[in-house]
C-alpha cells in the first residue's frame, strides 16, 4: 500500500542574508538585482544542540503539498537544437595539481535575474567561465558567460571541525543573465598558470515547465564530499570516523569539483538533450522547498545516484508520482538514506545537511522518530523504498554482470531488435536494486543473479533487476537498478572508466519508448 503522506517543512526559517556580502559585493561591476547568495561564512559554524533541533519539531504539523500540474500539450516544446558551432570543449580539464583554484557557490540552483556568490580560493589572478553542459555537436558545453579577470584571492579561514565549512570570505557576485536556459552549469576557474577548477550549480525555473524534469542529485554529492577532511562516510573520513553534519560551505573534492555530475549524470543529460526532449532542471533541496507543487512537467527523471532524501523530498515524490506525474530513476540505491537540512550560523537555509546513519545516534530519534537519519526502510522510520520505486537497494554488485531481459513488455523492445532471455554486456555495475515480490504492478523487465558485497570474502548472492511499475494510482515508474544504464545511452569518459559498457543502438531505442511512455499520463 503507497502511503500518501503530505510534504511538509519542519525547519524555521527565521534568520535573514548579513549586510557585510551585500557591502562587500556591492561594487562588483554588471552585478545588479537582489542579492540571494549567503554572506561571508565564519571560521565556526554555529550549530544547535540536540535539545534546540528537537524542539523545532515540537509543534509541527504536515501541511498539504499543493496540487501537481500536468503539462498541456501548448507547454511542451522541444529543447533548442544544440549544434557544434554552439558547443566548445574548452569546459574540459586536462591537467591540474593540487595548487589549483577552489570554489563553491551560495546555492545550489538559482533562478535567472538571481545573484549567487561565489567564493574562490586561488593564490593567482584568474577569470571564470560559466558553462552549461549538453550534447552540443558532442563538444559537450556551450559557453553562455565569462568575468574578467580577478585579483588573487587567498583564503585563510580554518576548516570547522565539525561540519567542514570553509568559511572563506565572498569573491564576488554574478548575476544570472535572463536568458540563461534551464540546465547544469559548471563554472570554470581559471588562474594565470592555466590551471582550472569547477564551481557547479543548477539554472532551474521558478514553475519548472517541460516534458521531463532531471533531477540533479546535489545532496548525494555532498554526503560523499570529504573536502575538509570528513564526509558522511568513514571511509574517506579522517580517523575512519564520519561527520553527522556537512556543510555545502565547502568545495566537491570529486571530479575537479564537479561533485559526482560525470560519474553518474552527465551522460543521461548528453543523451537527453542530443534527443532534444524538452527538460528543465531541479536538484534534491528544490524538491525539499517544495518545487514539484508548482512543477508541470509529465514524468521526474533521477539521472544518476540519488542516495539522500529529505522527509519533505520523500512526501513530494511519493505523492507526486502516485498520480500526477511518472517517474524514471535511471541510476540505483535511490532514497535510500533520510537527512535533515539546517540553516547555518548566518541564517542561509538548507546549507547544512544532518546525518547521523544510526538512530541510536540521532537525537531526534527519541522524540520525532520519522525524521530519524536512518535508511527509510529500518525502523524507526519504516518506508521502504519501493514503496516510491517498485524496487529496493540490495546492495554493492561484487562481480559486474550483464543485465538479463526477463518479461520486457514488447513495447518496451518496439524496434531494438531485442527479446527476452537477451543480454546487455556488463551493464550491472556499482550498486543494486531489486524487486522483492510484494507489490502489485511491477514487471521485470530485467532479473539478473548477481554476486554482491566485497570480494573475496565478504559476498553473498542476490539480483538486480529493471523493473516497470505500474501504480495501482495510476502513476507509472521505470527504475533500472544499476549505475551504468546512461552508460548504454552515451559513451562520453572524462574523469572515470565505464568499465568496458559501451552504448548500445537497441537501449538506446527501448529507452526512447520508455520516455514515450513515460511522457504520456495514460495507463501502458
Amino acid at each position: 500500500m503507497l502511503l500518501h503522506t503530505n510534504s511538509h517543512r519542519f525547519l524555521i526559517r527565521f534568520m535573514t542574508v548579513g549586510s557585510i556580502a551585500a557591502a562587500l559585493l556591492s561594487g562588483c561591476a554588471g552585478m545588479s538585482g537582489k542579492q540571494t547568495g549567503q554572506s561571508s561564512s565564519p571560521a565556526a559554524v554555529q550549530q544547535e544542540t540536540p535539545t534546540q533541533e528537537s524542539a523545532r519539531y515540537a509543534d509541527q504539523r504536515l501541511p498539504g503539498i499543493g496540487v501537481i500540474h500536468q503539462a498541456g500539450a501548448a507547454s511542451i516544446e522541444a529543447a533548442p537544437e544544440q549544434t557544434a558551432t554552439q558547443g566548445t570543449e574548452s569546459w574540459l580539464i586536462h591537467r591540474r595539481t593540487r595548487t589549483a583554484p577552489q570554489g563553491y557557490a551560495s546555492a545550489v540552483s538559482v533562478l535567472p535575474r538571481q545573484q549567487l556568490t561565489f567564493f574562490i580560493n586561488s593564490t593567482f589572478p584568474y577569470h571564470v567561465s560559466f558553462y552549461r553542459m549538453g550534447y552540443y555537436g558532442g563538444l559537450g558545453a556551450r559557453l553562455y558567460g565569462q568575468t574578467r579577470e580577478k585579483l588573487p584571492d587567498i583564503q585563510h579561514a580554518p576548516v570547522n571541525a565539525q561540519t567542514m565549512d570553509a568559511g572563506w570570505k565572498a569573491s564576488f557576485a554574478y548575476t544570472i543573465p535572463r536568458n540563461w536556459p534551464t540546465g547544469f552549469y559548471l563554472a570554470k576557474i581559471t588562474d594565470l598558470r592555466q590551471q582550472s577548477g569547477y564551481v557547479p550549480f543548477v539554472v532551474r525555473q521558478a514553475n519548472p515547465s517541460a516534458t521531463f524534469a532531471v533531477l540533479i542529485a546535489t545532496s548525494t554529492y555532498q554526503a560523499y564530499n570529504n573536502w575538509g577532511g570528513k564526509s558522511l562516510y568513514s571511509y574517506n573520513s579522517t580517523a575512519h570516523q564520519q561527520a553527522y553534519t556537512v556543510s555545502f560551505n565547502r568545495p566537491f573534492s570529486e571530479e575537479y569539483g564537479a561533485g559526482q555530475f560525470f560519474m553518474y549524470e552527465y551522460n543521461l543529460v548528453r543523451w537527453l538533450e542530443k534527443n532534444r526532449y524538452s527538460l528543465t532542471y531541479l536538484t534534491d533541496t528544490d524538491i525539499d522547498r517544495g518545487a514539484l507543487s508548482k512543477a508541470h512537467v509529465r514524468a521526474l527523471l533521477i539521472a544518476g545516484h540519488d542516495e539522500y532524501w529529505s522527509m519533505n523530498e520523500r512526501n513530494a515524490m511519493e505523492s507526486a508520482t502516485a498520480r500526477q506525474m511518472n517517474l524514471g530513476d535511471f541510476g540505483s540505491d535511490t532514497g535510500d538514506w533520510q537527512v535533515r537540512y539546517a540553516s547555518d550560523a548566518q541564517g542561509n537555509v538548507d546549507r547544512l545537511m544532518i546525518c547521523y546513519r544510526s538512530a541510536t545516534k540521532d537525537p531526534l530519534s527519541k522524540t520525532h522518530p520519522s525524521f530519524t537519519t536512518v535508511k527509510w526502510s529500518r525502523p524507526p522510520v519504516n518506508r521502504p523504498q519501493e514503496q516510491v520505486l517498485g524496487s529496493q537497494y540490495t546492495g554493492v554488485i561484487a562481480s559486474q554482470q550483464d543485465i538479463l531481459l526477463d518479461h520486457p513488455p514488447a513495447w518496451m523492445l518496439r524496434g531494438t531488435g531485442l527479446q527476452p532471455g537477451d543480454h546487455l554486456k556488463k551493464a550491472v555495475w556499482g550498486e543494486a536494486d531489486a524487486y522483492r515480490g510484494k507489490l502489485p504492478g511491477v514487471t521485470l523487465v530485467a532479473h539478473t543473479p548477481v554476486l554482491l558485497g566485497h570480494l573475496p570474502n565478504d559476498t553473498y548472492k542476490g539480483y538486480s533487476d529493471v523493473v516497470w511499475y505500474q501504480k495501482p494510482t495510476g502513476g507509472k515508474v521505470f527504475a533500472t537498478g544499476t549505475f551504468a544504464w546512461s552508460w548504454l545511452l552515451d559513451g562520453f569518459q572524462q574523469f572515470r572508466s565505464h568499465y568496458g559498457v559501451v552504448p548500445s543502438s537497441a537501449v538506446q531505442e527501448m529507452t526512447r519508448n520508455v520516455l514515450q511512455a513515460l511522457g504520456t499520463m495514460t495507463s501502458h
